[in-house]
């Protein structure tokens, strides 16, 4: 558990998500849905259970943040999952996803949360980490960037918003080159 000063002033709390937290980390995702097209959040989508919710919290594979703010609401969440720790070809590497309600982006956050998903990874000993971003998401393209991502490749005409397709890009870090 830490706090973090967003570059307006404002303190928040950064700590690992917990069983307690289900019904604000469904606010969340209900909330951010109504903000944003840059995650696969939508407005409608079922709440996972809450078992569902506790097996992954539970899951040494996978890493979840949250920043609060002064109100104890989830703001910002951040995730990491080895999603193949069996595999002896694929458990080396990680897909992350990080996600910030609007009132709080641009204030620091985000690359605050990037680095403690990173320190999560090199403990995991994973070389490599990646994620796919929309390739609209400019502010999130430029935090990658300025994190040591690199735009690997593109997935064309990837998802299908209010009638507009959107391209996607793959991007990823090496871990252990640093």
């Amino acid at each position: 558990m830490e706090k973090f000063r967003l570059k307006n002033g404002f303190e928040v709390l950064v700590r690992n998500l917990n069983c307690d937290d289900y019904e604000a980390f469904c606010g969340f995702y209900e909330q951010l849905a109504t903000e944003t097209i840059f995650t696969n959040q939508y407005v409608g989508r079922p709440r996972r259970s809450r078992e569902s919710f506790e097996a992954r919290l539970n899951d040494e594979n996978i890493y979840k943040l949250v920043a609060l703010n002064d109100d104890q609401k989830i703001i910002g969440v951040c995730s990491v999952v080895i999603e193949r720790p069996e595999h002896p070809w694929l458990n080396k590497s990680c897909d992350f996803g990080i996600m910030i309600l609007r009132e709080y982006t641009g204030k620091g956050l985000g690359f605050y949360m990037m680095k403690k998903m990173e320190e999560w990874a090199r403990t995991k000993k994973m070389h490599r980490i990646c994620a796919q971003v929309r390739a609209k998401n400019t502010a999130a393209i430029a935090l990658y960037l300025k994190c040591g991502y690199e735009i690997e490749g593109m997935a064309r005409d990837a998802a299908y918003i209010d009638g507009q397709w959107h391209h996607q890009y793959y991007i990823a870090k090496i871990l252990d080159k640093e």
